[in-house]
């Protein structure tokens, strides 16, 4: 009997201790919150270039600028979770504040699939004009209402089985109840690889191909012993100009990977002893998206306009279409 009641004890001691956010947490969440703050300020500081310098009369950077503030939000999401801080650790119930931690599963759902709906657009934009010299200036209305409206429709499935919620160590779809890794809440792991996952790595692996074609072709232009000097020169400096932004999309499939092994990981039962690891990893990859975004966009402002030894700031279009027609 006094085994038997043990075992009872220990029991309800584990149900208890699975519905209390533990230190580990704690830390993926600051994680998050710090990694977006740095993140919205990078977004921040290349929106605010985009517009001073007038660069957004180019549908490339317009593109670019929808990526970025989608990245911009998306960051101040993470923020939140730092005023979640306080509340785990001083509240008595040391849980997540559920209305709160659906209003960030929600926009972090949104505009995560924004962000990826907006690279796949910015991809083949680029891929039209550097490769075959077609400015698809028409098709931005399309790109702008497919990237705003799918993800909506997309991010009120979960309301629909209220699983938004705390998901292992941050707000977004729910994969265990009441926080307990013993208990998996299949609706909610499927609703996870079925709304982001499964489309999201479909999406960058075709944006991945694209970009790696397009470098291809711009490399063979740019390098290659038939091209003519001036042709050549011309490939050069958009291979130049569009490097540090089509490269956002392949940062943005390796961040993926990490986030998509944490969550195979929990939706399997196991005895949880990479969980730590995989959730500081997951932590940081998913909040990395939004950071690379900025700084890659920094960076593309700074690459087009130096050159040489001084600035000038040439559109990629420009340059682009000096080299004819395919």
């Amino acid at each position: 009997p006094r085994l038997h009641n043990n075992t009872i004890f220990q029991s309800l001691q584990m149900v208890e201790n699975c519905s209390v956010v533990s230190k580990d947490d704690r830390v993926a969440l600051a994680i998050i919150g710090v990694i977006g703050g740095v993140a919205s300020l990078l977004c921040g500081a290349a929106i605010l270039l985009v517009v001073v310098l007038k660069l957004y009369k180019q549908l490339v950077y317009r593109m670019s600028l929808y990526l970025v503030s989608s990245a911009f939000v998306f960051g101040i999401v993470n923020i939140i979770h730092l005023v979640q801080l306080p509340i785990l650790v001083y509240s008595e119930s040391h849980k997540f504040n559920r209305p709160l931690c659906i209003a960030a599963g929600f926009l972090a759902a949104y505009f995560l699939f924004v962000k990826l709906l907006f690279t796949l657009s910015v991809t083949i934009h680029l891929f039209c004009f550097a490769v075959c010299y077609k400015n698809r200036t028409k098709l931005e209305p399309i790109y702008v209402i497919v990237s705003l409206s799918v993800p909506g429709l997309v991010s009120v499935v979960p309301f629909t089985t209220n699983t938004y919620g705390p998901a292992g160590g941050w707000c977004w779809i729910e994969n265990w109840r009441d926080g307990c890794s013993t208990n998996i809440d299949q609706t909610g792991v499927i609703e996870q690889f079925a709304l982001w996952f499964a489309p999201a790595t479909l999406g960058l692996v075709v944006t991945s191909a694209l970009v790696l074609t397009m470098m291809t072709i711009l490399a063979y232009r740019a390098y290659g012993t038939s091209t003519v000097n001036v042709s050549r020169k011309n490939s050069q400096e958009v291979l130049r100009q569009m490097l540090p932004l089509v490269i956002y999309p392949i940062i943005f499939c390796a961040l993926l990977l990490p986030t998509l092994a944490h969550r195979i990981y929990d939706a399997v039962p196991t005895s949880q002893t990479y969980e730590y690891m995989l959730v500081i990893m997951d932590a940081v990859c998913s909040s990395g998206y939004s950071l690379v975004a900025g700084l890659s966009l920094l960076l593309h402002i700074a690459v087009s306009s130096y050159q040489g030894d001084g600035l000038k700031c040439e559109p990629m279009v420009v340059i682009a279409m000096r080299l004819g027609k395919c």
